[in-house]
């Protein structure tokens, strides 16, 4: 949780670990009950979020003059987003859950 690109940031650090940890118990509670085994992403979604993180960071631009871990100590290069703090993640999270169009879900075997 809380990883290179993993959204959900914000200046009060404890609730974004929580946003994390409710949509992961929701994911784990969606397996459970519909008997699936694993979750993975289509590589379409992935890209489609990656590319998304990286205008966020290119856009965001002047935060790099903030030397850090996040931008590489100043040396990353602008796209390349080591961290995404950006309240759209619940967007992207919210829509994926609706419409569960960027999962793949592989059921759990039988017998």
């Amino acid at each position: 949780m809380s990883g290179p690109q993993g959204g959900g940031g914000s200046f009060n650090f404890t609730d974004a670990i929580e946003q994390h940890a409710d949509y992961i118990l929701w994911m784990l509670t969606k397996m459970r009950d519909d008997g699936l085994a694993t979750v993975d992403v289509t590589e379409e979604a992935e890209q489609a979020y990656a590319d998304h993180c990286r205008r966020a960071d290119i856009a965001t631009a002047p935060l790099r003059d903030c030397i850090s871990y996040y931008n590489g100590e100043g040396t990353a290069e602008p796209g390349s987003l080591a961290y995404y703090g950006g309240g759209n993640w619940h967007k992207w999270r919210i829509r994926a859950q609706d419409d569960l169009t960027p999962y793949i879900f592989e059921p759990a075997p039988t017998g």
